[in-house]
């Protein structure tokens, strides 16, 4: 099935597709599946940690499914040239070819964030994300651990003076 411009999924139109995420022709439910694998091998505590776990899935899961980049490649490719071959509209031309790569056809719909350039955008956004959060967590973990000095040295009595004997 082939997908016009006016009956994009609702998850194409707001961008959900991604290099990093379930493209149209993978499957939703072995992605749960390996999330779900992950969870029980990290037991996550915390949104943080939740998070973490969550993009070593989109990461794991991306590596496994490169191949759905070539093709969503091949395809966006194949389409442009039968775009730009011509003078005049080709949607017939296009429809057919969308007919032709059947549930792939999907595929053209994503642009660049289907492609190797838009899995290298996005790992390097997520990389400048992750080292920000990896900042504020130190940052964090030194305040907690100057509160707890603190803490101790407050609560530590100063040695007093043996009594004469």
């Amino acid at each position: 099935m082939g997908l016009s411009a006016n009956r994009l999924p609702p998850a194409l139109k707001h961008g959900t597709y991604s290099a990093m995420t379930v493209m149209p022709t993978e499957d939703p439910r072995e992605f749960d599946k390996l999330h779900q694998q992950l969870i029980e091998e990290w037991l996550p505590s915390g949104a943080l940690e939740e998070d973490s776990v969550a993009t070593m899935a989109r990461l794991v899961w991306r590596k496994r499914n490169l191949e759905t980049l070539r093709v969503a490649e091949m395809v966006q490719g194949k389409l442009q040239s039968i775009r730009y071959g011509h003078d005049e509209p080709v949607c017939d031309e296009v429809q057919e070819a969308r007919e032709e790569l059947g549930h792939f056809g999907e595929l053209a719909d994503l642009g660049t964030d289907g492609t190797m350039y838009g899995l290298s955008k996005a790992l390097d956004l997520i990389e400048r994300l992750d080292g920000q959060i990896d900042r504020c967590l130190k940052r964090l973990l030194m305040a907690r651990g100057a509160k707890s000095m603190f803490a101790q040295n407050a609560s530590v009595k100063p040695l007093q003076a043996l009594p004469a004997k």
